[in-house]
């Protein structure tokens, strides 16, 4: 689904990402873990085509990303960005949620009874039915982040692109963000690759781990293979104590050590 084949980024003469190598195929679900500059978020921004990179270094479905419209690309490929980027805006959630639709309609055409479809049933996913009508600037944040997922997923994306989703939320609503994304990871197969500094959400709700450090991957394979206490020092140059959860049956990481 994702190929990225020695990938090296520079901005303002800095080197940001050096010789990143990976696959991810249809359906799997990977975050992006690493320290503060470790280049994450750069690279989801040339994955979803925001910075552009030379050409055959990302292939999107065996295609070079470089070679898609923009149009083309978001029919494939949804962001959810972090924070609140358009929820000042004074839209609708229904309106903003069906914006998602537009790689899917011809220019000046009315939206068709599938789009309608599409958007009810992003809506229904992510609990906001009963929100539709209200305006985005009078939403929680937990809400509005539920919006920007809801119009990502009107796009009918086969890869999901996420910046931090619970970033800046209490953990009842990143709980619930990260449960609907095992949802639509499981139910619709949709390729997840999400950036977090959350760790244990990266082991407990993600089946594959990409760790960079320094621009570069210092780990990519199963998420159950990061709960190792010196991968993650070396990772955070900090030490780290590790514990099963007594309910999943996992590894996760206490409160970092002093």
């Amino acid at each position: 689904m994702i190929k990225v084949n020695n990938l090296n980024f520079r901005h303002d003469e800095k080197s940001v990402l050096q010789d990143i190598t990976f696959d991810i195929r249809q359906g799997e679900s990977v975050a992006i873990v690493g320290p503060n500059g470790a280049g994450k978020t750069t690279l989801l921004k040339c994955l979803c085509h925001i910075l552009r990179v030379p050409d055959g270094k990302i292939l999107v479905k065996n295609r070079c990303i470089n070679d898609y419209r923009q149009v083309e690309l978001a029919a494939i490929s949804a962001y959810v960005p972090q924070g609140s980027v358009g929820t000042s805006l004074p839209y609708t959630v229904n309106d903003f949620v069906a914006m998602g639709r537009y790689p899917h309609q011809p220019f000046f055409t009315p939206e068709s009874q599938e789009d309608r479809r599409t958007v009810r049933e992003s809506l229904e996913l992510t609990s906001l039915e009963g929100l539709r009508d209200r305006y985005m600037f009078e939403l929680s944040g937990g809400e509005q982040q539920k919006v920007h997922l809801a119009a990502a997923l009107a796009q009918s994306p086969e890869i999901l692109l996420l910046d931090e989703p619970g970033a800046h939320l209490d953990p009842g609503w990143n709980a619930e963000i990260h449960k609907l994304l095992k949802r639509i990871n499981r139910e619709r197969q949709v390729t997840l690759v999400s950036v977090t500094h959350d760790l244990n959400t990266a082991l407990t709700g993600f089946g594959k781990v990409l760790a960079l450090k320094e621009g570069t991957v210092h780990y990519f394979d199963k998420s159950s293979g990061l709960a190792d206490s010196k991968i993650l020092q070396e990772l955070f140059n900090h030490p780290f104590s590790i514990l099963d959860h007594p309910e999943q049956g996992k590894r996760i990481l206490p409160e970092v050590l002093e």
